[in-house]
């Protein structure tokens, strides 16, 4: 398998002309698509001085990067701090974008007091070994059908062409180079007017747009004309639109005061706009066969396609138990069971059932001596499920003067850490991400329903919450009858098995036990 193109770091006043910059950070795909084509060919840099329009956090005092990419429809304004690069470029795709430039008219500088990077650099071109772009067998002969809009009609959602083109253009996937747009806002004429001399620019108003999982802003005048999709991959609109671990805002870094949210009339004129744009567009009837899908189980896609990512209430029992145990007297116990428990190919599952089956055998007085269940847990469950299930939002608003005398200090750090440091889990995933020791703390409390947060479809209902014991026999019950059934074809014979099994721990030990 060829290796991949390496990388590296280097900080945005560090950067030169020549250099190829990480302009998109991720994008779901059917295909595969070489990391290198999320970068684009740095064309020119100015830095910006420090008391401008644009601000940047960084310490050193000076102002923040703009970078202009080949491909890209507007300069880039750089976070403060590292920006990933090519370490090593095609060849060809160098040549060729080197020969054909994409700002080849663009005055210097193009911003008020800036100061230009002259010093070109050339990456190394990549080793034979190493190929950059593999076109996949199966992959659609042509690109995504778009629309050309003003940019002022751009809107979050919107997949932009980040980088339009990449050599050798036939190798590209049909919707590559396009990004979501997570945040926009205006900049209105008599700031810009401060930012660019530019005639084309300095007029008009100035759009600011975040991409999805980026940190820079990109400039773009309001009157340019942009291309977006015009059918999206229902599929990577649906993952990238669930969530992005950078927010819905503006970047923290660089900062633009001045900068201000559409007006209702903008709003309007832009959404009468996009309505005239999508009448006239003709999206063939084909375009959905551009892309395979990857979630082929029906609840799965439904769970992708339908639902949210937001906190809901979740019986207990409808939560999987541990894997395993971490930070946790009982760890030792829990790794004993589990090697009474078959570890080969139809064994899925058989550790969650041997830690709830240690779930059984603990006694109050175990379960009392753990620091994570010395609170008064049946009053913080009460408190987080009102606190989801009704009108408040936040679990102080949800307090009763009753509850307000009895909560003490180490219960509010419990009920604040359903919100700081929630626990997370997807509809229909075989674990849980944080939340091992509070669910444990729960279920032994005898609390049903827990906050959680993770994708899940609204419409659908979980089943009646059962106690824990009761849902750790099923588990345990459950897994045996699973295992045994594709073992054993005899039902009665397997039947047999698991009752035997169940009632002679020892038994189990002799037969599936091991050193790990």
């Amino acid at each position: 398998m060829p290796a991949r193109i390496p990388r590296h770091r280097t900080d945005a006043h560090a950067l030169a002309p020549g250099d190829y910059l990480r302009i998109i950070f991720d994008q779901y795909s059917p295909f595969h698509v070489e990391a290198s084509a999320f970068y684009a060919r740095t064309e020119r840099i100015e830095v910006l001085p420090a008391d401008g329009v644009i601000r940047t956090r960084g310490l050193n005092g000076r102002g923040p990067v703009a970078v202009f990419c080949h491909g890209v429809p507007g300069p880039l304004v750089l976070h403060c701090g590292d920006h990933q690069i090519l370490a090593q470029v095609d060849a060809d795709r160098d040549h060729h974008e080197q020969a054909a430039p994409w700002w080849s008219s663009l005055p210097a500088p193009f911003f008020t007091r800036a100061h230009v990077v002259t010093a070109d650099r050339q990456p190394p071109a990549a080793d034979a070994t190493v190929v950059p772009f593999v076109r996949r067998d199966g992959r659609p002969p042509r690109m995504a059908t778009t629309m050309t809009m003003p940019a002022h009609a751009l809107r979050p959602g919107d997949y932009l062409e980040a980088i339009a083109a990449r050599h050798p253009a036939a190798d590209r996937s049909p919707d590559e180079g396009f990004a979501r747009v997570q945040w926009i806002e205006a900049l209105d004429p008599e700031h810009t007017g401060h930012l660019t001399a530019q005639p084309a620019w300095r007029d008009q108003r100035l759009l600011l747009v975040r991409l999805r999982s980026a940190r820079d802003i990109l400039l773009l005048p309001a009157d340019s004309p942009v291309r977006v999709l015009a059918y999206v991959n229902p599929e990577r609109a649906a993952f990238e639109g669930s969530f992005d671990p950078d927010g819905d805002g503006p970047p923290f870094d660089p900062k633009v005061p001045a900068s201000r949210p559409f007006t209702p009339a903008e709003e309007q004129a832009a959404h009468l706009h996009r309505e005239r744009l999508r009448q006239a567009v003709r999206v063939p009837a084909d375009e959905a066969d551009l892309y395979p899908q990857r979630y082929t189980d029906p609840a799965e896609r439904r769970r992708l396609l339908h639902g949210v990512n937001r906190v809901r209430l979740v019986p207990l029992s409808s939560l999987p138990w541990p894997h395993g145990l971490f930070k946790c007297a009982h760890a030792p116990a829990g790794e004993r069971l589990a090697r009474g428990y078959p570890h080969d190919k139809h064994s899925d599952g058989a550790s969650q059932a041997a830690h709830a089956e240690l779930f059984t055998q603990l006694s109050a007085q175990d379960f009392a001596a753990c620091p994570y269940h010395q609170a008064n847990w049946p009053l913080i469950g009460e408190i987080a499920r009102r606190a989801v299930a009704g009108p408040e939002r936040d679990w102080r608003d949800a307090l009763t003067p009753a509850d307000t005398a009895s909560l003490t200090r180490q219960d509010e750090h419990w009920l604040d850490s359903f919100e700081i440091d929630p626990i997370a889990w997807d509809d229909g995933h075989d674990s849980i991400t944080n939340g091992q020791h509070r669910l444990c703390a729960l279920r032994a409390a005898g609390v049903l329903t827990c906050p959680v947060d993770g994708r899940h479809v609204p419409d659908d209902l979980y089943p009646s919450p059962v106690p824990a014991h009761e849902h750790a026999q099923q588990t345990i019950t459950g897994f045996w009858t699973r295992y045994l059934t594709k073992r054993v074809r005899n039902p009665k014979l397997a039947d047999l098995a698991r009752r035997l099994l169940l009632k002679w721990p020892a038994g189990r030990l002799f037969l599936f036990g091991t050193d790990r």
